[in-house]
């Protein structure tokens, strides 16, 4: 067969949209894998329902709360059965689909490491069949979300676990009195599948965080749990906790589809609109008066700052409309530079 050539000039819409949502049992990740599919289904439009494929038995529970199909799968868990069970939740009209938890693929009943322990072989290639059923899942969730532009969610468990010390540091901590450093720990996911690098999206919620997503992770572990792209970047760095409206804003954002609102459509007229920050080392006067670029920088300034209060986050949410507009606005210029 000879391969059909063909291109098109890159629009940024219609982006390939996943997430995946990590953290300690006990963190929220139910709750907020559904909040977030549940923003995804408004976007998408009316009539379109939440699925969710339930292994620990949790989603029910927030029924009232977030209304969805649910699909209690039991064990095996293996990588086939997550695909039948994903296939067929996509015949009966799935569109938007949440796996929770993900990590039974790996460490569950009949999942990935006791499909490995059931051969007494200790040659690598026991692990050659397991890998292929792996991949067939893993294509087909692609598939799926490229080409039928399904929406996943996905959660997995993570736990932190503390590295070993070093004879040395033990001495050092007892003769220096050093206090425990608190970047020596990892996290562990449970999890070795490619999926989670397959997600446009990743969030990790520690212990209690109540939906509050660690943002600025601050080791190498945590940054591999953890994953944002320019896309949706500067509006995550406004947002405090992942909800419903998180939800369907993000999908918007992959799609090309947001944009502000009918006040920040509008014409901008230098001398209107809030000004910048008074302790803002660059750019002065009405914020819709600068260019893109300093809108950016003004934004990643704001959120330094850490401030906090009504005022702040409307003129935060102001900055970002702003911003959202500017990629609009661009996205439609290239869309008629393709045209001519």
């Amino acid at each position: 067969m000879t391969r059909q050539h063909r291109h098109a000039p890159a629009v940024a819409e219609n982006l390939p949209f996943s997430f995946a949502v990590n953290g300690y049992a006990g963190a929220g990740k139910s709750y907020t894998n559904l909040a977030l599919l549940t923003g995804v289904a408004r976007a998408m439009g009316p009539g379109v329902e939440v699925w969710n494929i339930d292994t620990d038995n949790r989603s029910q529970e927030y029924a009232k709360i977030f209304p969805h199909q649910r699909y209690h799968m039991e064990p095996p868990y293996s990588p086939a059965d997550f695909k039948s069970v994903i296939q067929y939740c996509y015949e009966q009209g799935a569109r938007v689909i949440g796996i929770d938890c993900m990590s039974d693929e790996h460490a569950g009943e009949g999942g990935v490491l006791d499909m490995r322990a059931k051969n007494p072989s200790k040659s690598l290639s026991a692990w050659t069949p397991i890998k292929e059923e792996r991949k067939k899942m893993e294509r087909y969730m692609r598939k799926l979300r490229d080409e039928c532009g399904v929406v996943f969610g996905l959660t997995y468990r993570a736990d932190v676990k503390y590295k070993p010390k070093s004879d040395d540091e033990k001495v050092r901590e007892q003769t220096e009195g050093k206090p425990k450093d608190p970047t020596d720990h990892q996290w562990d996911i449970e999890s070795t599948s490619d999926l989670p690098f397959f997600c446009s999206l990743r969030f990790l919620l520690p212990a209690g965080s109540d939906g509050v997503p660690l943002l600025k992770p601050t080791t190498a572990q945590e940054r591999m749990l953890v994953k944002t792209t320019l896309t949706f970047e500067p509006y995550l760095k406004t947002i405090k906790q992942l909800n419903v409206d998180v939800g369907q804003r993000l999908y918007e954002l992959a799609k090309g589809s947001a944009r502000a609102s009918s006040a920040t459509q509008q014409p901008r007229v230098p001398g209107r609109g809030p000004n910048f920050h008074k302790d803002y080392p660059g750019a002065k006067g009405p914020v819709n008066a600068a260019s893109a670029a300093e809108r950016v920088a003004y934004l990643e300034w704001l959120v330094g700052i850490g401030g906090s209060g009504e005022a702040f986050e409307n003129h935060c949410a102001y900055v970002q409309k702003l911003i959202e507009d500017d990629m609009a606005a661009e996205a439609e210029r290239a869309l008629e530079g393709a045209a001519e």
